[in-house]
C-alpha cells in the first residue's frame, strides 16, 4: 500500500512539474483555400502508366455487340470459358 501511494505521489509531482514548465503549443495554421486546391490537384503520372493508357482500346475498338452477348450469357449463367483458351492467352501475354 505504501509503495503504491509513493508511486502515485511521484507521478502526480512529475505531472505538476511538466504542467508548470511546458509552454502552450500554438494552434496549427489552417491552409488557405488556394493551398488546399494546389495540394488536391498535384498529380504526377509515371511513364509506365502513360504507356498503359496508350494501349487501352478506344470505344471504337471495342466490339460492343460481342460484349453485350457475353454479358447476357453471364447473367443467365451459361457462359463457358475454355481452360485451354485461357491458358493460351496467359502464355501469349507472358511471352510478349
Amino acid at each position: 500500500m505504501k509503495v503504491e501511494t509513493t508511486l502515485q505521489n511521484q507521478v502526480a509531482a512529475m505531472n505538476q512539474a511538466n504542467k508548470s514548465t511546458a509552454e502552450p503549443t500554438p494552434p496549427l495554421a489552417q491552409p488557405t483555400v488556394s493551398e488546399q486546391k494546389a495540394d488536391a490537384f498535384n498529380v504526377q503520372i509515371s511513364d509506365r502508366v502513360k504507356e498503359m493508357m496508350a494501349t487501352v482500346p478506344s470505344e471504337d475498338d471495342v466490339r460492343l455487340d460481342k460484349v453485350a452477348a457475353i454479358r447476357e450469357q453471364l447473367a443467365k449463367g451459361n457462359y463457358n470459358i475454355s481452360g485451354k483458351d485461357v491458358a493460351d492467352k496467359i502464355l501469349n501475354a507472358l511471352k510478349s
